[in-house]
């Protein structure tokens, strides 16, 4: 009689499949870690980006004030094309449609040169987190 040896043994298949079990045990928090840290980079980006396009809207058109402060809508700095869209890392809807996202500009200080010192807030509220910002560091 000749023996059909197509096919896998119940042992086999249960070693493989524990094996498969422990990669996913291993590989799961590794895999959080790094979604993790692209969203928290994502948002350190959409900060740095808001800071930078808010300083290129003072310098461009020539807003210069030595008390007080100015507010910066980041809707505008993206209808002025001074910045991407921002997103929320998590949801992926737009943050910079809120009214909270902003940027404030401060006066911080004359310089002897007479030259002005601008603290830039920004303040980014997207569905998942609000949060602020204070630049230069």
């Amino acid at each position: 009689m000749e023996k059909n040896n197509k096919g896998f043994t119940m042992v086999e298949l249960l070693a493989v499949i524990t094996i498969l079990g422990i990669l996913a045990v291993l590989a799961t928090p590794a895999v959080t870690k790094y979604i993790t840290k692209g969203k928290t980079q994502a948002i350190e980006t959409m900060f740095k980006s808001s800071y930078e396009a808010a300083e290129n809207y003072m310098m461009e058109r020539n807003i210069i004030f030595k008390t007080g402060s100015q507010v910066i809508a980041l809707s505008e700095l993206v209808n002025e094309q001074y910045v991407e869209p921002l997103r929320d890392p998590s949801t992926k809807e737009r943050c910079d449609t809120n009214a909270n996202s902003k940027v404030t500009v401060q006066a911080d200080g004359v310089t002897a040169g007479g030259l002005v010192n601008y603290k830039y807030i920004v303040n980014i509220k997207c569905d998942t987190f609000e949060q602020s910002r204070t630049f230069p560091e």
